[in-house]
């Protein structure tokens, strides 16, 4: 959604811009492209799904986490941080801001768990 967005919104910026002048459409293309793949989310997503789930079995093995817990945070807290700096997307930008705030309560919790 962020990127048919951002598509939408180049377009326009562009015509405005270059109203005068004749627009390279391959050329665009390939800039749109470098712009798909450098704001690309889902392998960060992706990541974040499954470091959650190793927290989640951590947990349910009622075993000694704290440290394993902790170190699995901070990895959180890399993939909430590239998410929110590859989107150009207000929406996208609260929700990594939520997710901070909410990884921010889960270390707290964490600190009191051996």
């Amino acid at each position: 959604k962020a990127i048919n967005t951002y598509r939408e919104k180049m377009y326009t910026r562009i015509a405005e811009a270059l109203s005068s002048v004749e627009i390279d459409e391959t050329r665009l293309v390939i800039v749109f492209a470098f712009f798909v793949d450098k704001s690309d989310v889902n392998e960060e997503i992706t990541r974040l799904n499954s470091h959650i789930a190793q927290a989640i079995k951590l947990i349910n093995e009622n075993n000694s986490c704290g440290k394993q817990l902790e170190f699995i945070s901070q990895e959180i807290t890399r993939e909430i941080n590239t998410t929110g700096s590859k989107s150009p997307s207000l929406e996208i930008t609260n929700w990594v801001l939520e997710a901070k705030n909410i990884n921010e309560s889960i270390k707290e919790q964490i600190r009191n768990v051996e």
